[in-house]
């Protein structure tokens, strides 16, 4: 299997000593005391990412074409101007199921399912003020994978992080390792940023507990990082 993809270079170039770091100031409960090192979180994210590439990839290479194309205009303008502070989820379910089901993402889909630590997707937007003030994230529909078809609403921040979103692109794909139930808990990660003709963010999100592992990937379209490459520590919930 080969070991470079899209967001390699990005991550290894991560400098522990001199990279951002930030977290939440709300539900710091949720992260793990002592934190894990700059340098711990990005060795343990190259091997996640490394695991997971091509589910990761994938939906990168996906969502970034699908943001482009005329009939996508409709579903993300549904998105972003939905009211996710609300936490009702009824009115977009069928826009995060049509993305889910378009042609356009068959081979992410596809991506998904044949990898085992694949339990949810999540179809939704990256987020600057939703929430808290000052806290940042992303917000979806969460669609279980492998058996599990509960459809549940899930948002994540992590902190100040500086997101610069072009709303007419703004779309957010989770990859998480948890069926939607079970997707709230914390998490510390990376999360870095390129152009595939569009502003691609990658973070990946490992679990606090005994060990960084995989927990999620979080795939943003549309969003550039005003400061460059962070180091994160958040949590995630459902609704």
């Amino acid at each position: 299997m080969a070991t470079t993809g899209l967001f390699t270079a990005a991550l290894e170039a991560l400098d522990p000593e001199k990279i951002t770091r930030t977290s939440t100031i709300h539900g710091a409960e949720h992260l793990s005391s002592p934190a894990p090192t700059n340098a711990e979180i990005k060795e343990a994210a190259l091997k996640v990412y490394h695991e997971h590439m091509n589910v990761v990839d994938t939906h990168a290479r996906c969502a970034a074409n699908y943001v482009r194309l005329p009939e996508s205009k409709p579903h993300i303008a549904v998105l972003n101007e939905h009211d996710w502070k609300s936490q009702q989820i009824e009115k977009v379910i069928p826009t995060a199921k049509l993305i889910h089901n378009s042609p356009h993402f068959a081979a992410a889909v596809q991506a998904a399912r044949k990898d085992s630590d694949v339990l949810s997707l999540v179809y939704g937007i990256s987020e600057s003020a939703q929430f808290f003030i000052g806290e940042e994230g992303g917000t979806g529909v969460a669609i279980g994978l492998g058996g599990d078809w509960k459809v549940l609403g899930e948002s994540y921040v992590a902190g100040k992080l500086g997101l610069e979103i072009d709303v007419a692109i703004n779309l957010n794909i989770g990859i998480w390792n948890a069926p939607p139930a079970k997707l709230a808990g914390g998490f510390f990660g990376v999360q870095v940023n390129l152009d595939l003709e569009v502003g691609v963010s990658l973070a990946i999100l490992l679990t606090t507990g005994e060990g960084l592992n995989y927990m999620g990937f979080s795939v943003g379209v549309g969003v550039g990082l005003g400061g460059g490459a962070t180091i994160l520590g958040g949590y995630t919930w459902v609704y």
